[in-house]
């Protein structure tokens, strides 16, 4: 068994790391507001304002993907990161050979097999759950890592 930190491979996967609580807030109000103004202006003008709607719609759905996607999944064999709506990566342990973090800890560091490196921010995970999200990570490489030398 592979530890960490007094961290240690966890039993059962995948492994779920959520956003911080406050973004979904912020697009709930974004919401509301463009839903108050969808509302008055369609009651003002006796016209349903298109642009106001479209503006309800994009961030309804996007609070929704939001709400129900985590920021970052941890697999046997791979993570994925969920940045946006359009930007999902996906990462196999096999490829990456360290991973460290900037000095605030606010963003991954992958350094690949290659020497590539991959800056991924990691701001949008709870401060109590970016510790432990680079310590498992560091541990499935750590162990891919060993596998490969044997």
């Amino acid at each position: 068994m592979i530890t960490i930190n007094n961290m240690q491979l966890p039993n059962s996967y995948p492994i779920y790391f959520q956003r911080k609580i406050y973004l979904p807030f912020i697009l709930i109000s974004i919401v509301i507001i463009s839903g108050f103004i969808t509302y008055y202006s369609f009651k003002v003008y006796n016209v349903y304002h298109i642009y106001s709607a479209f503006v309800f719609a994009i961030s309804l759905l996007y609070l929704s993907w939001i709400y129900f996607n985590p920021f970052c999944i941890i697999d046997e064999t791979h993570f994925e990161i969920n940045n946006g709506l359009f930007s999902q990566k996906k990462f196999v342990y096999r490829d990456i050979q360290k991973v460290e973090t900037n000095s605030d800890k606010t963003k991954l560091i992958l350094i690949f097999n290659d020497y590539d490196t991959a800056e991924i921010s990691i701001r949008q995970i709870k401060n109590k759950d970016k510790e432990m999200l680079v310590e498992l990570i560091k541990i499935h490489i750590y162990k891919d890592l060993l596998e490969r030398d044997e």
